[in-house]
C-alpha cells in the first residue's frame, strides 16, 4: 500500500486514515445533469463521490434536496465556504452534527453515494433553463470554491471560467463520478489541460488566481544505511501556496533515494521521518513508503512525503514542524511477505519533460508475461543535483485504471504541481514499477 500523492486526492475515511481539514476541496465532479431541472444534478454513484448541483429553490432543506437522488442514496455531503474555505457537512440521520442545513439554487456540494443504496430509477434528462452564461460562486483570490457553470453544454472551459473575470481563475478540477479519475484545467497551459469543456449545471472546484509567497527552505539531511538497503541521499524543502491545509500555507517535503545493495529482493515497509528542533526536541513525525514496494537487487527507487497533507494516519502529526532544523529517517528492510505479488518487468518509453520540469509524461510498457492488475502500475521521476544527490521525486501512482496485458501500454503523467518546488535538475531518471500475481 502506498499513500496517494498530495497533488490530488479525496479519500474515504476509514480505519485510522483521516482527512486533513482542507482549506480547499480536491476536485470531484463532472457530467451533465441527471435529474429534473429543479432536482439534484450529477448524483453520486454508490460508494463514490461527485460534485452535485442543486437545481431547486433557495433555502431547501439539505436532506430533502439530496432525496432527489433517491431515498438513502447519499449518506453525507460537504460544502466549501468560499470566504473562509471551511467545511460545512451534512450527515444523513445525524442532525446533531450536521451543519449544512439548507441549499440554495445552483449551489454545488461534494456528495458521497451510500454504499448498498438501491439503484436509482432513471429519470428524464432535465429541461434546460434559459442560459445565463454565468459562472456561479466564483472563487476569491487565493481561495477555492465549488463553482457551477450555468451556460451551454460543451462550452470551452477557459471561456466559461472567464465569466468570473479575465485571469480570475488559474486552475480548476473535475472528477468523473463513475471512475473518480481527476481531470484538470490550467490557465495558459493547454498542453497539460484535459478539462476542455463544461456542460450546463456542471460543478467544478475552481481556484482564484494570486501569486504565492516565496518559501525559505532549510534542509538538513541525515542519510545513512539500513542493512542491505542504502539511503543514498535525501533532500527537504519548504513550499508555500494559497492551497491551505488546516489553515497552513506552508508544506515541508522530504524526498530520498534508496538502493538495494543486497543479493535478494527486499522491502523497506514503513519509512519513518522524524523532525527535530535546535534543542533536539521532536517537533513532528511522518511515515511513507518507497515507490517500489519490493526493491530488486541493484535497483534504485525513491520516496516522497509532505506535511501537512490531505491524507494522513492517526499516529502521524499533520502540521508544519515549527523550528525544525534536522530530520532523521528510519528504515526496516525485510524479506517480502510470501503473500505479496511479485514485481514484473516493465519499462518506460516516449518520456517527455515539459512545463519547465513540472510534468513528466510517457508510457509504461508491460514486458512481462503477466497481466498487471488495475491500479497496479506506478511511474516516477527522480531529479538530481549536479553532485548526484537527489533534488526532488514524484510519482504517478496507481496510474492504470484498467489491467495492462503482456505487451500492453498505459500512459502516465508525473506532476510536480507546486510552482515553487525544485525542478531545476542536472540529471534525472524515469522508472516504472508494477506487480502481478
Amino acid at each position: 500500500m502506498r499513500k496517494a500523492s498530495a497533488g490530488a486526492v479525496l479519500a474515504l475515511v476509514g480505519g485510522t486514515i483521516v482527512l486533513g481539514v482542507l482549506t480547499l476541496a480536491w476536485a470531484l465532479a463532472t457530467g451533465s445533469s441527471e435529474a429534473q431541472q429543479d432536482g439534484m444534478h450529477n448524483c453520486p454513484p454508490a460508494g463514490r463521490w461527485a460534485i452535485s448541483v442543486w437545481g431547486g429553490a433557495d433555502g431547501t432543506e439539505t436532506g430533502e434536496a439530496l432525496a432527489a437522488c433517491g431515498a438513502g442514496a447519499v449518506d453525507f455531503a460537504y460544502y466549501l465556504d468560499p470566504a473562509t474555505n471551511g467545511w460545512l457537512g451534512y450527515f444523513e440521520g445525524h442532525a446533531d452534527i450536521s451543519q449544512l442545513l439548507a441549499l440554495n439554487g445552483k449551489q454545488g456540494i461534494i456528495a458521497h453515494g451510500a454504499v448498498g443504496a438501491p439503484p436509482r430509477t432513471p429519470t428524464p434528462e432535465p429541461t434546460p433553463s434559459p442560459q445565463e452564461s454565468a459562472m456561479h460562486n466564483c472563487p476569491q483570490a487565493g481561495k477555492w470554491a465549488i463553482s457551477v457553470w450555468d451556460g451551454a453544454d460543451g462550452s470551452a472551459t477557459g471561456q466559461a471560467l472567464a465569466a468570473c473575470g479575465s485571469g480570475t481563475v488559474d486552475f480548476a478540477y473535475s472528477l468523473d463520478p463513475g471512475t473518480n479519475g481527476w481531470v484538470g484545467y490550467f490557465e495558459g497551459r493547454p498542453e497539460v489541460s484535459k478539462l476542455l469543456t463544461l456542460d450546463n449545471m456542471q460543478g467544478i472546484i475552481a481556484h482564484g488566481a494570486m501569486a504565492a509567497p516565496v518559501p525559505t527552505p532549510a534542509p538538513t539531511a541525515t542519510p545513512g544505511t539500513a542493512g542491505d538497503v542504502v539511503l543514498v541521499s535525501t533532500n527537504a524543502f519548504t513550499t508555500s501556496s494559497s492551497l491551505r491545509i488546516d489553515g497552513e500555507p506552508r508544506q515541508l517535503t522530504v524526498v530520498g533515494e534508496l538502493r538495494n545493495d543486497g543479493p535478494s529482493n527486499r522491502s523497506v515497509g514503513d519509512i519513518t521521518i522524524r523532525f527535530y528542533d535546535a534543542a533536539n526536541q521532536e517537533v513532528g513525525h511522518r511515515w511513507t513508503w518507497a515507490f517500489d514496494d519490493i526493491i530488486r537487487p541493484g535497483r534504485t527507487t525513491a520516496f516522497e512525503e509532505s506535511t501537512p497533507s490531505m491524507l494522513y494516519s492517526g499516529n502521524e502529526t499533520n502540521n508544519y514542524p515549527e523550528g525544525w532544523t534536522r530530520y532523521e529517517i528510519e528504515l526496516s528492510p525485510a524479506d517480502p511477505y510470501e503473500w505479496e505479488d511479485e514485481p514484473v518487468d516493465v519499462a518506460v518509453e516516449n518520456v517527455q519533460i515539459s512545463d519547465g520540469g513540472h510534468h513528466v509524461t510517457g508510457n509504461v510498457v508491460n514486458n512481462s508475461s503477466k497481466t498487471i492488475p488495475a491500479n497496479g502500475a506506478t511511474a516516477y521521476a527522480i531529479y538530481y543535483r549536479a553532485d548526484g544527490t537527489i533534488l526532488n521525486a514524484e510519482c504517478d501512482c496507481f496510474l492504470n485504471n484498467s489491467p495492462i496485458p503482456p505487451g500492453g501500454k498505459a500512459s502516465f503523467d508525473v506532476p510536480f504541481f507546486l510552482t515553487d518546488e525544485p525542478v531545476d535538475f542536472s540529471s534525472y531518471v524515469v522508472q516504472a514499477y508494477a506487480e502481478a500475481e
